[in-house]
C-alpha cells in the first residue's frame, strides 16, 4: 500500500512538472512581447532588426500558448485574468 501511494504521488509530481508553460507563464510572455515592440520605436535599423529577431524566438515559444488557448477555455481564462494582473503590477 505504501509502494502505490509512493508511486501515485510520483506520477502526479511528474505530470505537473511538464514542459508546457502555465496560463500565468503565458501571460508574462504576452507582456514581454508588448514590452519589446515598444522599444522597436526608437531604435536604429539594425537594432530594430536584431529585436525582430528576439519577437520571431519569443512567438515561437508562444505558440503552444496560443493553441492552448484556442483549445481550453479554461486555461483562456486563467491566461487573461493573469494577464489583467500582470498588467498592474
Amino acid at each position: 500500500m505504501k509502494k502505490l501511494l509512493s508511486s501515485l504521488c510520483i506520477i502526479i509530481f511528474l505530470s505537473s512538472c511538464s514542459n508546457e508553460p502555465s496560463a500565468c507563464d503565458c501571460a508574462q510572455m504576452v507582456l514581454d512581447q508588448g514590452k519589446q515592440m515598444m522599444k522597436k520605436v526608437d531604435l536604429s535599423k539594425k537594432e530594430a532588426e536584431e529585436l525582430d529577431k528576439k519577437l520571431e524566438k519569443l512567438e515561437k515559444k508562444m505558440a503552444p500558448c496560443q493553441a492552448k488557448s484556442d483549445a481550453d477555455e479554461g486555461f483562456r481564462k486563467e491566461l487573461e485574468k493573469c494577464f489583467k494582473e500582470k498588467m498592474w503590477e
